[in-house]
């Protein structure tokens, strides 16, 4: 593993408690799950996340925040094969979903157009 460096980040109420529930649900560490989000966005391809100025793009959903979005078996298949990395024409890959169901699951979910 890789040196690491402590630093402070300040939550709100709300996201803390979030933070505290996913770590719960998935049983890895706080800390590991704040990695992980950092990763996401500061290793990401994408945009900055808006900040009001000049109409960014705003970060694709987290792993948690996709996972309690999901009501059905094909949503989360498509949410898992998503989150391994697969494109739509992938996940359509997959005997009967469409790619054109693979985007509307992917919409329903939270993740944003240009990321799909």
């Amino acid at each position: 593993m890789a040196r690491l460096k402590k630093t402070s980040v300040y939550l709100t109420q709300r996201e803390h408690a979030a933070l505290r529930h996913a770590s719960r649900l998935t049983g890895r560490a706080q800390s590991d799950l704040i990695r992980e989000g950092v990763r996401s966005v500061a290793f990401s391809n994408l945009p900055p996340a808006n900040t009001g100025l000049g109409g960014m793009r705003p970060p694709p959903p987290s792993d948690f925040e996709i996972r309690a979005r999901v009501h059905s078996v094909q949503e989360g298949l498509v949410a898992t094969m998503y989150q391994l990395g697969r494109t739509p024409a992938q996940i359509a890959g997959e005997p009967g979903i469409l790619e054109a169901e693979v985007r509307q699951v992917l919409g329903r979910l939270g993740i944003p157009e240009h990321v799909r």
